[in-house]
């Protein structure tokens, strides 16, 4: 099984960023775009996620990472584990447009770098579920029953997330 979709998710980046400038939602602080790669091999407990440097680094890209399937896995372990269209396009919205790598746009931007430096789990993942919702809200999906199912599932397992973080 070849895994195809960090290139299908690229084009979902730079898509949401074009909706994003479009329809003048919410503004844009820079020209930087996040790479697409696939995660490493030591790194892969989360099928996507996204690294962006900090208010400090500079010349760094960030790096929306896509975890494909173990290929020690049998096919249809492999098959089960790529997330569906829906997922994928939500995962996206999450993790780069308009969810954490515009957020850390902004927080970068901040010229009291301590501010930018300031932020908080519960914020972070808060925020990247509000712009799903958003999303839906203008228009993403056409009103897809599934994008909509997508965006509330991801939802449920970050408020899960959260509450184990804060109880470990």
């Amino acid at each position: 099984m070849q895994f195809k979709r960090p290139l299908h998710r690229l084009r979902m980046s730079r898509m949401r960023r074009e909706s994003v400038v479009n329809k003048r939602i919410v503004s844009i602080p820079s020209d930087d775009q996040a790479l697409v790669a696939e995660a490493p091999a030591y790194n892969r407990a989360n099928a996507a996620y996204i690294e962006v440097p900090g208010p400090y680094d500079h010349g760094l890209a960030a790096t929306y990472y896509i975890a494909p399937p173990d290929p020690k896995w049998t096919k249809a372990e492999q098959a089960a584990y790529i997330p569906g269209e829906a997922d994928l396009l939500f995962a996206s919205v999450h993790e780069v447009w308009r969810g954490h790598f515009l957020q850390f746009l902004h927080s970068n931007a901040n010229p009291d770098k301590l501010e930018a430096l300031w932020t908080d789990y519960a914020f972070d993942e808060g925020w990247a579920h509000y712009c799903e919702q958003m999303m839906v809200e203008n228009g993403l999906g056409k009103g897809d029953p599934a994008d909509s199912a997508a965006a509330q599932g991801d939802a449920g397992r970050g408020g899960q997330r959260a509450v184990i973080r804060r109880c470990l």
